[in-house]
């Protein structure tokens, strides 16, 4: 029943008010602890969508991001390697979006290396640090 919830999240959000996000944020974050692995999966599954098609996305690159990252640090290997799967796709699409952006970055940076996401990721978590932090301290504290 969770699971279907969440893709009826999901499902609103990617064809109807993107905005609704907010109001389903914490109750989908409660739901990255959730006992059941099918529920987490789902969950995950949602947010790799929403990185990849979402409108108006940029705007909640910092919420996806905190959810995602909490997921590649889940238990379940499958879920683990289903949620590193999808970063890395959301990080490869914003890198073709942005390629004049970081066009640079792309021809003199370092060489890619296989053991470190790509680099839209990278990209993607340094910019958006600064807005995610203050939660994550939070929950710390």
């Amino acid at each position: 029943m969770r699971s279907k919830a969440i893709r009826a999240i999901e499902a609103v959000c990617l064809h109807g008010e993107n905005t609704a996000i907010n109001d389903f944020m914490v109750p989908l974050a409660q739901k990255t602890m959730d006992s059941t692995p099918t529920v987490r999966k789902a969950l995950y599954t949602a947010v790799g969508s929403w990185m990849l098609h979402l409108k108006d996305r940029y705007s909640f690159w910092y919420k996806l991001l905190t959810l995602m990252l909490n997921g590649i640090h889940d238990e379940v290997p499958e879920i683990r390697k289903l949620c590193v799967e999808k970063f890395h796709a959301g990080g490869r699409q914003w890198e073709q979006e942005n390629e004049e952006e970081i066009k640079d970055l792309v021809d003199f940076g370092l060489p890619e290396d296989s053991d470190r996401p790509p680099l839209g990721c990278r990209i993607l978590v340094e910019r958006e640090f600064s807005k995610i932090l203050p939660g994550l301290m939070k929950d710390i504290g």
